[in-house]
């Protein structure tokens, strides 16, 4: 259990409380500076939360909407690096795909290393995508369609 008299535990609650104003409905926020995201049923109700990996400097804040996906996508910038559960809401200053995904593996080969570890999930180590563990990228695969709300703050 948490000592919520503890400094540790402040910067805790401080880092899982929801942004307030954040749109209505579902959807999913995600907070740059504290590389989280939010997974909302409606407009108050809280589903899950969870750490990602992702870059300090995209997307763009703003309302996007879920507009493809695949089970399974390679980079278009690093064409060895190769992920599951591919979720795009945005697009890159080049035009590149923005969206949630499992954190990627070197290569296309299954049982090839990962990019990085779940433990490092939660700092900005991403080419420009939401890296996610795989608990919640199957999670959000199953929660994401077509058209579903991503909200994006500073």
């Amino acid at each position: 259990t948490l000592d919520r008299s503890s400094a540790a535990s402040d910067v805790y609650k401080r880092q899982t409380l929801p942004p307030p104003d954040t749109g209505t409905g579902k959807r999913a926020v995600f907070s740059i500076a504290q590389q989280r995201v939010w997974v909302y049923s409606d407009t108050t109700t809280i589903i899950r939360t969870f750490l990602v990996s992702a870059r300090l400097d995209m997307p763009n804040v703003g309302t996007y909407k879920v507009w493809s996906r695949s089970l399974y996508a390679c980079s278009s910038a690093h064409r060895s690096e190769c992920m599951r559960f591919m979720i795009r809401f945005a697009k890159g200053p080049g035009g590149d795909n923005i969206g949630f995904h499992e954190i990627p593996r070197e290569t296309a080969l299954p049982g090839d290393p990962w990019l990085q570890t779940v433990e490092q999930l939660g700092q900005p180590l991403s080419s420009g995508c939401l890296r996610q563990s795989t608990a919640d990228a199957e999670f959000m695969w199953t929660w994401a369609a077509i058209g579903t709300t991503v909200v994006v703050i500073a």
